[in-house]
């Protein structure tokens, strides 16, 4: 259990990533699991059920094939599920497929329950216009989202679910409840961009929420109707310790299909701030204890945070600790979207990071720790963020 400073709104439940260490397939991956993704089950009643791997040009015929009633299969790139009968898992329920794999598809395969979209470049889509969209999840039972990458694309749709829940930020018709569990903070990101109708995004640390606020003491917006001169919505939320829910939900009834675009970033328990744009230098102060160990660093730390529009250019992203920081310093830029989490603490003087940040919606975060636990106290950024 970590112990120390908490800021922002605790929410709920996801798996965390290791920045700057490698994921490799099968960690954590219990017996029933056979070759799968660590953390990777879809099933709508949350049993277990075996995993069967299908690699490149793999095809899954449907139940009577080479997978069986009760298996969940994982398509590696170039595998197809090439007919309606589809994939069978929980007892002969239709089964979720995960895609591990950029150029991986799925056609007309039925959905109950979850969809994990969990690729090894961390940007892969299900691009295949037959997928059908997960809907159905309730407070009582909520869509389980095994987010254990930097970025996942959820398909779902509202259409058809009826209001459950009021949205603090809009008034909203039928609603989707997904739920998250999370054992170290995180930053989380969720955006609707490309969807056809008007939307609503809300992070919640209870179903039904509380008494929540819209905006949280970070600036993090946990409830957003309208985002970047659109109708979607981007939402953005603080989550420490524990379950944590997100609602989708149409504002004045309407409905429709959308994909939610989720980013995390990883973050300790120490101050999370907005991060300006442009050049400039920004002063701080680190204590306490940090939760979190990233690239080799474990000390206390302070995160910056900002978002980008679907019409975001891109840019060269790129900061530094000295002169003014009073402490041996790491600094970690990760970009959920592009899959990068870069760092640098060799320097006994100055850390650097230089990225690219790409076009497009989503989360950027960078933030700064000491190398070890003692190594804290005040620092001075110096940055240009575009």
């Amino acid at each position: 259990m970590c112990a120390g400073k908490q800021n922002g709104l605790t929410l709920a439940p996801l798996l965390l990533l290791l920045a700057c260490s490698s994921h490799t397939a099968g960690n954590n991956a219990d017996a029933n699991h056979n070759g799968s993704e660590a953390g990777v089950r879809i099933d709508a009643q949350g049993a277990e059920a075996p995993i069967t791997r299908k690699t490149d040009g793999a095809v899954v015929e449907g139940r009577n094939s080479d997978t069986a009633e009760n298996e969940v299969a994982i398509l590696d790139a170039g595998a197809t599920v090439d007919s309606s009968d589809g994939p069978k898992a929980n007892n002969g329920r239709d089964a979720a497929v995960a895609i591990d794999g950029a150029n991986a598809k799925k056609d007309a395969t039925p959905v109950d329950g979850g969809v994990e979209i969990d690729a090894v470049d961390e940007s892969a889509d299900v691009n295949s216009g037959d997928v059908s969209p997960v809907s159905g999840g309730t407070c009582a039972s909520p869509i389980p989202i095994p987010f254990d990458s930097m970025r996942a694309n959820i398909l779902t749709t509202n259409v058809g679910a009826v209001h459950q829940v009021d949205i603090p930020c809009a008034q909203n018709g039928g609603d989707v409840v997904f739920s998250i569990t999370v054992t170290s903070p995180q930053v989380v990101y969720a955006d609707t961009f490309g969807a056809s109708w008007n939307t609503i995004l809300f992070f919640s640390d209870s179903c039904p929420p509380k008494a929540n606020t819209a905006v949280s003491t970070s600036g993090l917006s946990l409830c957003n109707d309208d985002a970047c001169g659109s109708s979607q919505s981007q939402a953005t939320a603080l989550l420490t310790l524990g379950r944590f829910y997100l609602i989708l939900s149409g504002a004045n009834g309407e409905s429709g299909d959308a994909t939610i675009h989720l980013d995390r970033s990883v973050t300790g328990y120490g101050s999370l701030l907005p991060f300006p744009a442009g050049t400039g230098t920004l002063k701080g102060t680190t204590s306490g204890d940090s939760g979190t160990s990233m690239c080799e660093a474990d000390g206390p730390e302070d995160t910056y945070w900002w978002t980008t529009c679907p019409d975001f250019a891109g840019g060269a992203f790129s900061a530094a600790t000295c002169p003014g920081t009073l402490f041996k310093g790491v600094l970690v830029e990760q970009v959920p979207r592009a899959g990068t989490s870069a760092c640098d603490g060799s320097d006994d003087s100055c850390a650097t990071v230089a990225v690219p940040v790409p076009a497009g919606a989503g989360l950027q975060t960078l933030s700064i720790f000491g190398n070890i636990p003692s190594a804290f106290g005040a620092y001075t950024l110096t940055y240009t963020r575009p």
